[in-house]
């Protein structure tokens, strides 16, 4: 529908008018401009419009270009995250996420710095962010929970009234069965649970997140066994939708580390469990 040419000084927009009559908003715009230009024209925008192909990058490009201008470095593992001494900043699309630490001010120079630059809301304290729902405690700490999200979904997929599950998956149950004959399930409808779970995985359910990953290895072609499992997923999430991840807060001291203002006093050590059933995968023997 429209190509995009962007230069340094000044991304710019490329519609052909024979391309773009078939799409709705631009419709209306070139029918508006029809008596002014020859047929065959192509249009030079001056600014990238809503619903044009391009507009998601130009927009990024834009805003990418102003964080690192005002000293914000780009994550090298999620290109969302940008960082600057005591402040992390997450964008998603045109909504913004800044977290910063006792410092106050300097979170509120760089919402004036975007204020300055963009026409946009301060909402205040966050509550809940892309189905995330945050909470704080009066000691400093966060807690995470996808509460909302988990109901959705639930009622969704119809599994709102469903039987209780106190465990994710049923470990009678072989997903890897090569002799099954089973019919082909509804793949559209397996394929939208696994995405809506695996959602819910990487933002606050971790303990979902293996089944989810076996899940996903019958994306092509699941069978009705494999319905199964997705859905006594949704009914172990609907017993346990209460359940959060809990941040508490730190003694910090300062640090001449350029990229972080903050590091702890007491050591952190990480803890990790496994559970190994000894080769009991009989595809992988693993």
């Amino acid at each position: 529908m429209c190509a995009a040419r962007v230069r340094p000084e000044r991304p710019e927009c490329l519609v052909c008018q024979d391309e773009a009559c078939a799409s709705g908003r631009t419709f209306f715009f070139l029918m508006w401009l029809e008596p002014y230009m020859p047929d065959g024209s192509t249009l030079l925008l001056r600014k990238a419009l809503y619903g044009l192909k391009q507009t998601p990058r130009l927009w990024f490009e834009d805003i990418n270009g102003y964080l690192l201008s005002i000293g914000f470095r780009q994550s090298a593992e999620d290109p969302n995250l940008y960082l600057q001494p005591g402040i992390l900043l997450i964008l998603y699309v045109d909504d913004l996420l800044i977290a910063y630490d006792g410092n106050k001010g300097k979170g509120q120079e760089v919402k004036r710095l975007l204020q300055a630059k963009y026409k946009m809301c301060d909402l205040g304290a966050s509550k809940r962010f892309l189905g995330i729902e945050i909470e704080r405690g009066e000691d400093g700490s966060i807690s995470i929970c996808q509460r909302t999200y988990i109901d959705m979904i639930l009622n969704r997929f119809g599994q709102q009234d469903a039987k209780s599950a106190k465990t994710p998956l049923d470990h009678q149950m072989d997903l890897a069965n090569t002799k099954c004959e089973d019919k082909t399930a509804n793949r559209k409808e397996y394929l939208s649970i696994v995405r809506s779970l695996m959602y819910a995985a990487l933002g606050s359910r971790p303990d979902i997140a293996f089944r989810v990953t076996a899940l996903s290895q019958y994306n092509v072609q699941p069978l009705e066994m494999h319905l199964t499992a997705p859905r006594r997923v949704l009914r172990y999430l609907k017993t346990t939708s209460e359940l959060r991840i809990h941040y508490r807060r730190l003694p910090y001291s300062h640090t001449d580390n350029p990229h972080m203002s903050y590091v702890p006093n007491s050591h952190i050590s990480v803890v990790g469990f496994t559970n190994s059933d000894w080769a009991g995968n009989l595809t992988t023997r693993k």
